[in-house]
């Protein structure tokens, strides 16, 4: 009973044999846990048992790992047996105490391993009564300059006590050393009562399998984004973009400097050291840039898909209609605004869009027409008027030919010196944007009806001769024709229906008929030869 007692209370101030008692372990080696070092407490809760003397743990008390025989107590966490269905396992205590607890292996020696791999079993059934307190199961490597993680489990397959254990292996490729230990720690919520197995650890060879490594890529453009489809953990990546560049990582991005077509390889290392490549071949293109360029006359507009590279276009004009052509020709059915899209490709399959919007009018066809009002010692007023223009215009813009100009549909224009020599130009705008212009000179410019009905001058504008057509042609008593300037230049007898006038200079003058009861006054344009 002494005895008893003593071994327990002993085992509580347990402590780990230092390296300096255990010589560094050979690989390949197996732990199963079974041999009498590793003895199991006398009771469920308070006493620890005793490990390998190689072999540590953070804790004693609280919350531990201890060796274990057969089905853990209670219903809802730890394993009913070990892996094999019998023989010892270790597992966490959870009485109260630390949210982790850490078990460490003795230092191996594992150069003389081609692929070295530590393996292990665990059996973490996370119950519904203080289960949920699983948080993480830690596994961490030293190869004598301190630890680092290799490795961070955080599911499990067991559903209940007595589910199969699962099997974990980490290849070390990635962290070798000549010398290794290790250690495995649980992390649990604050006094979760959780019991963690942990069965047959080994650090052994291992066949390094074959893999595949696909990849994606995306982009336009010289640039290309790279990414490995499944990627694995502790698993190196190289890209080789096949003009000389590379790079490391899961995702790259690559510009490349021309258009053309390359290999990009993609050479990967497992986490045991095997070396596989996978290889696509991509094309390079110039990046897309549409411009719409059209030329509108009236309703039919001519389209052209400008940019590089440009093997399909797509046209969608705004109205319904559509066209494939790079260079379509449309006509629309009414004037209006419209907003036209064009999609584009290239021979690498990239698509870009772009949008105009444009203004369809009716046909612009500017016209005006003037008449002489007044010429006398203060100038020649003439009046302009663009009215019988045709077009949606926005804007009428004159310039009278003497340096002067002005805007309106109808303007009034003194001249200071008269004359028909001045060329007058008429530019419209329309709501389009369309500027067209007409030119004519006073010459074309027609005059105001004569005050007496049926009273009728011909040619006027005139070069040689001029008639006159009326029932009153032989009623008038005399004519007169005078230079604006007051001076009577011809005298038409009584009766006269035709007149020679080659003899006058080209320019403004007045017909003057005198009859029995009034005069009437007639302009009369002489007209250059």
């Amino acid at each position: 009973m002494l005895t008893a007692l003593f071994l327990s209370i002993s085992s509580l101030f347990y402590s780990a044999t230092p390296d300096s008692v255990c010589t560094v372990q050979s690989a390949p080696s197996f732990e199963p846990f079974e041999d009498s070092q590793w003895q199991i407490g006398a009771l469920i809760f308070g006493n620890p048992g005793q490990l390998d003397p190689c072999w540590s743990r953070s804790d004693t008390t609280g919350f531990y790992w201890t060796p274990f025989v057969g089905s853990t107590s209670g219903t809802w966490t730890g394993p009913d047996f070990g892996v094999g269905g019998s023989g010892k396992y270790l597992y966490t205590s959870p009485s109260s105490g630390p949210s982790s607890t850490s078990l460490i292996t003795p230092r191996y020696y594992i150069a003389p391993l081609d692929t070295p791999a530590v393996e292990f079993y665990t059996h973490i059934y996370n119950g519904p009564f203080g289960g949920g307190g699983f948080n993480s199961f830690v596994v961490d490597c030293d190869t004598g300059n301190g630890w680092f993680s290799i490795q961070t489990i955080s599911t499990s397959s067991q559903t209940s006590k007595n589910s199969p254990w699962d099997a974990r292996n980490i290849y070390l490729e990635p962290f070798r050393a000549d010398t290794m230990r290790f250690k495995f720690t649980v992390n649990r919520a604050s006094n979760a009562y959780l019991k963690v197995g942990f069965d047959e650890f080994s650090i052994r060879d291992t066949t390094c399998q074959s893999f595949s490594s696909p990849f994606s890529y995306n982009g336009s453009g010289f640039t290309r984004n790279f990414s490995v489809v499944s990627p694995q953990l502790n698993y190196t990546y190289f890209w080789y973009f096949g003009d000389g560049a590379s790079s490391q990582g899961l995702t790259s991005t690559h510009t490349y400097a021309s258009t053309g077509t390359y290999t990009v390889n993609l050479v990967t290392t497992s986490d045991c050291g095997r070396i596989d490549s996978s290889q696509g071949t991509i094309q390079i293109c110039s990046p897309i840039q549409p411009v719409i360029s059209s030329t509108i006359t009236g309703n039919t507009v001519s389209f052209t898909a400008q940019g590089s590279g440009l093997t399909n276009a797509s046209w969608s004009f705004g109205d319904g209609a559509t066209s494939t052509s790079l260079n379509p020709t449309h006509t629309y059915a009414s004037s209006g605004v419209y907003v036209v899209q064009l999609s584009t490709s290239n021979s690498c399959g990239e698509i870009s869009s772009t949008v105009d919007t444009l203004f369809i009018c009716d046909v612009l066809v500017p016209e005006f027409t003037a008449q002489i009002l007044t010429t006398n010692a203060q100038g020649m007023t003439v009046q302009f008027d663009a009215q019988v223009s045709l077009g949606n215009i926005q804007s009428y813009q004159w310039s009278f030919g003497d340096n002067t100009t002005g805007v309106g549909k109808t303007v009034t224009k003194t001249y200071i010196i008269p004359g028909l020599n001045y060329i007058v130009t008429l530019t419209t705008v329309d709501s389009c944007g369309q500027s067209l212009s007409i030119a004519k000179p006073l010459t074309q410019v027609s005059v105001p009806d004569t005050d007496m009905p049926g009273l009728f001058v011909y040619p006027n504008p005139a070069q040689d001769r001029i008639f006159l057509a009326s029932p009153l042609s032989h009623g008038f008593l005399f004519g007169q024709i005078f230079h604006p300037s007051g001076k009577q230049v011809a005298f038409l007898p009584r009766g006269t229906a035709e007149w020679d006038i080659s003899y006058l200079s080209p320019g403004m003058y007045y017909l003057v008929l005198t009859f029995s009861d009034q005069r009437t006054t007639v302009p009369l344009i002489v007209a250059q030869p």
